[in-house]
């Protein structure tokens, strides 16, 4: 929350967005559905929530159904869906004691 003064020099509280990170595919999809329907849920503000969503493999319709779902359990805002480059993520890690990344 910040403290913003206005004109009249009296004191206005501005709440910030609350950005929620998550990452899935479609493995994790039903786990996804239901992190985003129970913060829905549980906020005392749903408007406030931001979702950002890291996907790698989920579908058009697999994003449509859960943007639909978060219409239905009051959240209006959108969804934000990134899909990173994999490939390039599992290059920057290098082997550390004999440990590797894998990436599914």
């Amino acid at each position: 929350m910040k403290v913003r003064f206005s004109m009249s020099g009296k004191q206005t509280m501005t709440k910030e967005p609350i950005h929620i990170a998550m990452a899935s595919n479609r493995r994790y999809l039903p786990g996804l559905r239901a992190t985003t329907v129970s913060l829905i849920k549980a906020a005392s503000e749903p408007a406030r929530l931001r979702f950002h969503v890291f996907s790698d493999g989920l579908t058009k319709e697999d994003k449509e159904a859960l943007v639909e779902l978060a219409k239905k359990f009051g959240y209006c805002e959108s969804i934000d869906f990134r899909e990173p480059d994999m490939a390039r993520i599992a290059r920057s890690f290098k082997e550390y004691n004999g440990g590797y990344c894998e990436v599914a």
